[in-house]
């Protein structure tokens, strides 16, 4: 566990938020995430950072459950969340030298900054529903959006031969494997995103069970988010 105190919150509109972490000894690879636990009865938090400069690390996210709210409303400037751990995961390996289309949206698009970091030929795109007329002049292309979407841009990448790499898109509770919410059909077997991702190339993926997993996954984080609203006004008063 590493110590980390938060150095700075602010509301970037449109439903985001920057949380600045300043961290003491941590180690971290490009496409590892951290995991961040607000309190001792929290569940932890899966990020991935949009900077990270020095033992500073930024990250940009929505309350889109009962964690991500306790760390952007009840944790202040200067506290401490209760554990804080990374990187995680295996680091996202790039020829730095390819033509490379790093393509987001959402909070996906803004890590993709910290991605991008030492590669010499590359195009940062907001999916907004198509892929540029040039796709052709790339030689990998790098998804940071949804899993349904990640699934015909990859029919698009298989049709090109452009190699596809995409941040699947499930649940992450820990950074070893134990708990297996994170795995995913590939072929025949499964495959763990938090020990071996959570970047995977596409061979052989099942998209659609992947699909569901992300689908299912985001009921249970609005369900956890309508029920910690109901309370979130009490424990506010208490913080003052």
């Amino acid at each position: 566990m590493e110590q980390a105190l938060i150095e700075k919150k602010e509301e970037l509109g449109g439903g985001l938020y920057l949380v600045r972490l300043k961290v003491k000894g941590f180690y971290y690879k490009r496409g590892q995430f951290f995991l961040v636990q607000p309190f001792k009865e929290s569940r932890p938090l899966a990020l991935f950072p949009t900077e990270v400069k020095g033992n500073r690390i930024d990250f940009i996210l929505s309350p889109k459950d009962r964690p991500s709210l306790e760390l952007i409303e009840l944790l202040r400037e200067g506290e401490s969340p209760h554990f804080f751990g990374g990187g995680y995961g295996k680091p996202l390996e790039i020829n730095g030298r390819e033509k490379t289309l790093l393509v987001g949206e959402g909070e996906g698009l803004y890590l993709l900054k910290e991605v991008s970091k030492g590669l010499k030929d590359f195009k940062i795109l907001n999916f907004e529903g198509e892929l540029p007329e040039d796709l052709k002049k790339f030689s990998t292309l790098i998804s940071a959006t949804s899993n349904k979407i990640a699934k015909e841009i990859s029919k698009i990448c298989s049709k090109e031969g452009i190699k596809f790499i995409h941040l699947v898109r499930v649940p992450i509770l820990d950074a070893e494997g134990l708990c297996l919410t994170c795995r995913f059909k590939v072929k025949n077997s499964y495959r763990l995103a938090c020990v071996e991702g959570p970047w995977f190339e596409d061979e052989g993926i099942d998209w659609d069970y992947l699909i569901l997993k992300e689908e299912e996954w985001k009921k249970e984080q609005e369900r956890e988010k309508e029920e910690f609203l109901k309370v979130l006004p009490k424990l506010l008063r208490r913080k003052k």
